[in-house]
């Protein structure tokens, strides 16, 4: 009897313990869950300071990171402002990106970029059907800001940021927004690991007589209207003649009798990003 006694004396103290455990538990998860909510509040709070400060120094101070899902001031007297930001996800089939064997829906990588009232959008891929990259850090800057450009970059790694490590993966691309076109251009893609290439390429863009040079390709080109472009010389600024287009085979391509003209695959040739549609903000 005394054993049955003491049995359930342990049972009922096991319980109460076991009681106040969970309780102790449930308390420090809401205890840290709130904690966690103060200190990103927190976060948030200060980079609305911070934002609110920047915006009303002069351009040449501000700061020229720009953030994902944000517009940020790159212009004051022209109320310009360019942000990075996940559009609608897309469906991918297995077997695009290394690391993903099924299936996914991932998110589409849109450059906005607001003047006044009106946005317009950009479409950024990878170059694998319109796929969009998948990046785990994202580096973007403004390089130079001038009367009739913008010229900026967008940094992708594809692991955790680990510096003189293979892990250290991914690409900047070189971007170019013309303000008389409202044209985005990718005027090249850079490996990530090699972060001093950024310094060459802040250097290698030249506005020279209406046309733009490109000394890292040692190209130039010209736009002429909305997402026009034409390859010029780099020297004098002329057209450069477009040659016959041909298939796998190197048999020129003929439409109605005649060759089909194309740039020199074999040259600097940008790359116009697809332009998504315009929005026009309310008063």
């Amino acid at each position: 009897m005394l054993k049955i006694i003491k049995w359930i004396i342990f049972f009922l103290l096991a319980n109460i313990v076991k009681s106040d455990w969970l309780a102790i538990a449930a308390l420090d998860e809401s205890f840290f869950r709130s904690e966690q909510q103060r200190i990103d509040q927190e976060y948030r709070d200060d980079h609305v300071r911070y934002k609110n400060e920047q915006s009303h120094l002069p351009d040449r101070l501000r700061d020229k990171r720009l953030y994902t899902n944000e517009y940020w001031l790159v212009n004051k007297d022209q109320n310009l402002w360019i942000g990075f930001f996940e559009g609608k996800k897309i469906k991918v089939p297995k077997g695009v990106y290394l690391n993903i064997s099924d299936e996914s829906y991932q998110a589409q990588q849109v450059v906005r970029i607001k003047e006044n009232r009106k946005i317009s959008q950009f479409l950024m891929s990878s170059g694998m059907d319109e796929y969009p990259d998948i990046c785990l850090n994202k580096n973007d800057k403004i390089m130079k800001d001038e009367k009739f450009y913008t010229y900026f970059y967008s940094g992708c790694t594809y692991d955790s940021l680990q510096r003189n490590s293979i892990k250290h993966d991914g690409h900047y691309d070189i971007l170019l927004f013309d303000k008389r076109f409202n044209t985005l251009v990718k005027l090249d893609s850079i490996p990530y690991s090699i972060p001093e290439g950024l310094k060459y390429m802040s250097e290698s863009l030249v506005s020279k007589n209406g046309y733009y040079r490109f000394d890292s390709a040692q190209g130039a080109f010209k736009i002429t209207g909305k997402d026009q472009i034409v390859i010029v010389d780099p020297d004098t600024g002329n057209v450069v003649p477009k040659v016959p287009k041909t298939d796998d085979n190197g048999r020129t391509i003929l439409m109605n009798g005649k060759p089909v003209m194309v740039d020199d695959p074999d040259s600097y040739n940008p790359v116009i990003l697809k332009r998504l549609p315009d929005v026009t903000v309310a008063n």
